[in-house]
């Protein structure tokens, strides 16, 4: 095996990598690209209903802590509960 030989496979080597690399390099990356994307939407949708009030200042209350606001939410969730029924009355395509 002299020089030439050599060179001949450096140049091939090259060859090779421009002509294959770039469609290989282009499927990785939008494969990387879809995958980690995907996974920074899950992990956001995941923890949304405990990032959300946190961004804004939110803190948990108790009937010790806040009973006028306990009592609106107590009561609030009473009357969704009635309507959902009293609106199953209503409307016989509904079934519960």
């Amino acid at each position: 095996m002299g020089p030439m030989n050599s060179a001949t496979s450096a140049i091939m080597l090259v060859l090779l990598a421009a002509v294959v690399g770039p469609p290989i390099g282009l499927v990785l990356g939008v494969l990387f690209g879809l995958l980690s994307t995907a996974a920074t939407k899950l992990s956001r949708l995941w923890n949304d209903h405990e990032l959300g009030p946190k961004r804004r200042g939110g803190r948990k209350v108790d009937a010790g802590s806040a009973p006028q606001l306990v009592a609106i939410l107590n009561e609030l969730s009473q009357r969704a509960a009635n309507d959902r029924f009293a609106m199953a009355d209503q409307c016989p395509l509904v079934t519960l």
